[in-house]
């Protein structure tokens, strides 16, 4: 038997998996599954981008959002998107499961690996000569 929690973030995956980004609910109460960021209209309100697809009949199982609003699935999944990611971010840095997590700033993602300034450095303040070190664990510090 599996939680409504667990079988949220089952669909939330799905959608995620099949290349939906967002969750829209629009000003009627209509729920949609969308692949771009809702823009503004020159009302103030939110309008719908690209392709879209009505997700209406599970709106009950899905995170609450409010009329003319939007989720981000990822965020909700708690996925990151290293490549958005700008240098000198704070993040959180291991190589094992067992390790403890090292603060460290956020160089780059390259060959799905997350590389900080060595030491605690930042750009600003590391050796030229140091380059950047890759980790096999990485989330993201909300500070």
């Amino acid at each position: 038997m599996i939680s409504d929690e667990q079988g949220r973030k089952w669909l939330l995956q799905k959608l995620y998996d099949a290349g939906w980004i967002y969750l829209f609910e629009d000003y009627c109460g209509n729920v949609w599954a969308i692949k771009e960021k809702p823009r503004r209209n020159e009302y103030g309100g939110l309008e719908l981008v690209g392709k879209c697809s009505p997700v209406s009949c599970i709106r009950d199982i899905l995170p609450k959002t409010n009329l003319n609003q939007y989720l981000s699935i990822a965020e909700e999944l708690g996925i990151v998107d290293w490549y958005q990611v700008k240098v000198d971010t704070p993040v959180f840095v291991r190589n094992g499961e067992c390790e403890k997590w090292r603060c460290r700033y956020f160089a780059k993602y390259e060959d799905g690996k997350v590389y900080t300034w060595s030491a605690g450095r930042t750009s600003w303040s590391n050796f030229v000569s140091d380059d950047p070190i890759g980790w096999e664990y990485a989330e993201l510090a909300r500070v």
